[in-house]
């Protein structure tokens, strides 16, 4: 499926706004020492924005990253375990750095090989992260 140039241009629009708005998040998260748990789950409401569009456009890796994303932060918001939360503050760091790389992708869709293996390792660092220091929290996603 072809998908238009406008919409894919709006959609890297909304990934370089989305960005701005996360990088305020983490350093709030920051700020208050990673004591503030609704901080968490704002940016998995954040970042939720850019996995609806991607799932709908079908852009999987981008979908499939930004669920993982999502999911993990929901959990941690719901956890009181600062070492669980550390590593997620680094995941979110990360995912600004991706997030800029995914925008190249959405308009060069053949480089996604590119930055997929990172994709993958990301998505296999929540999945450790909900093992590990989640494990008891089953709710992955914001009431």
């Amino acid at each position: 499926m072809k998908i238009d140039k406008e919409i894919l241009d709006d959609f890297v629009a909304e990934i370089k706004i989305i960005e701005k708005e996360l990088k305020v998040i983490i350093d709030q998260i920051i700020q208050t020492k990673m004591e503030d748990a609704t901080l968490f789950q704002k940016f998995g409401q954040v970042i939720d924005r850019i996995y609806g569009t991607a799932a709908t456009l079908g852009f999987k890796e981008i979908t499939d990253y930004t669920r993982c994303l999502k999911s993990i932060c929901y959990m941690s918001g719901q956890s009181p375990n600062m070492k669980g939360r550390e590593k997620v503050v680094r995941m979110m760091v990360n995912s600004l750095k991706y997030l800029n790389d995914l925008t190249l992708v959405i308009e060069k869709p053949e480089e996604i090989d590119k930055i997929k293996i990172l994709l993958n390792q990301e998505i296999g660092r929540a999945s450790l992260l909900e093992k590990k220091e989640f494990f008891g929290i089953t709710k992955k996603s914001c009431d």
